[in-house]
């Protein structure tokens, strides 16, 4: 299937799909779709069905969003690349590790291991949504694709023939373009976490402030509270484009509640206490 890709992006995957490196580094913002990029050069350069690379042998996905990567998954990615494959084919064989920039240092030196000398046949695919969390010396030895946002006409098109332009518009502004989260919100798919959580911030902005300082307490004990700030960076960012498309008087409002969000998100990189942060944030909406 044919992904939903900007042309930037596309030309350098067909381009990596030509002529493959043993590495490839994909990097996006969260709900960017890199996963999903992931799989669709794997499955193109192993020559196997996209629905099928599960139950693939020679393909290993490493993964774990509340913890991160662990130097134990690195150490079991090393036994999977010892396998001798079969056939002849340049690439029988593909790891892809999820969310790298996670990985704590011992980690990455582990993994820097396996890039250092990858066997022939194998291609690792590594996706981050924040590269700078890298080691340089992992981004030296990757080649790079950056998953840049769609347009709006594009989207329409491509969904036009499973969902109506209102859906596909709402789906739009709260994705802000991104294939996953875009494809994710349509389908309404919980079990994407950035749609879990939009449900939520959803329900915080709709909320009077009595009630969002109930929440406070709850909301602080989530494993990723900076999840939650950009999913109400997403709802806030979404509704002030419809107001200013609609040329509503709530265009100030939302602005104010876009700021507050924004300035959270800042704070939240000092390391504070998640309930005072939240607390001040739902104060201030």
């Amino acid at each position: 299937m044919k992904l939903l890709l900007h042309s930037a992006t596309e030309r350098a995957v067909t381009d990596f799909i030509g002529a493959p490196s043993h590495a490839l580094l994909i990097s996006g913002q969260m709900g960017a779709g890199k996963g999903a990029l992931a799989a669709h050069i794997a499955a193109s350069l192993l020559n196997v069905d996209e629905s099928k690379l599960q139950d693939y042998p020679y393909i290993h996905w490493l993964h774990d969003a509340e913890k991160g990567v662990s130097i134990e998954q690195i150490r079991a990615a090393q036994t999977f690349m010892q396998l001798k494959t079969p056939g002849d084919q340049a690439i029988r064989r593909v790891l892809i590790v999820e969310q790298g920039d996670t990985m704590s240092t011992e980690a990455q030196n582990a993994f820097l291991k396996l890039l250092e000398e990858p066997p022939a046949d194998t291609l690792i695919i590594l996706t981050a949504s924040s590269p700078n969390g890298l080691l340089p010396t992992i981004h030296s030895r990757v080649q790079s694709i950056r998953v840049l946002p769609v347009s709006l006409e594009q989207s329409k098109v491509y969904y036009a023939s499973d969902f109506t332009p209102p859906a596909i518009l709402k789906a739009y502004f709260l994705s802000e373009g991104y294939m996953g989260l875009l494809t994710a919100l349509l389908k309404e798919d919980t079990d994407h976490e950035l749609v879990a959580q939009i449900a939520i911030a959803k329900e915080v902005l709709a909320a009077n402030t009595f009630d969002r300082l109930a929440l406070v307490d709850t909301l602080s004990k989530q494993k990723n509270v900076r999840l939650l700030l950009l999913a109400l960076e997403r709802v806030s960012h979404a509704s002030l484009a419809q107001a200013i498309r609609a040329d509503s008087p709530a265009v100030s409002r939302w602005t104010g509640r876009l700021k507050t969000i924004v300035q959270a998100e800042r704070d939240m990189t000092h390391n504070p206490s998640s309930k005072l942060l939240l607390t001040n944030l739902v104060l201030n909406l």
